[in-house]
């Protein structure tokens, strides 16, 4: 989020994700969003409400997706 963090099991709260991208530069997301708003490149997702979720889940896991699922509050 702009600047460092660091990660430490003494100083983070419990049950916390830290989740980083495995690829790319910001300049590249930037990109791949321009060509994303553009439509050459479409993505895969189902929307679910907050009361789906476990419903959301539960697609994932029998593999009757295809893309993402994504939960959206106050939807």
């Amino acid at each position: 989020a702009g600047h460092p963090y660091e990660w430490s099991f003494y100083t983070s709260p419990y049950e916390v994700d830290l989740t980083s991208t495995y690829w790319g530069t910001s300049e590249d997301l930037h990109e791949v969003v321009a060509l994303f708003k553009l439509g050459k490149i479409k993505s895969q997702y189902t929307p679910y409400n907050m009361d789906q979720a476990i419903d959301a889940y539960t697609a994932l896991v029998n593999g009757e997706l295809s893309g993402r699922a994504v939960v959206v509050p106050h939807a």
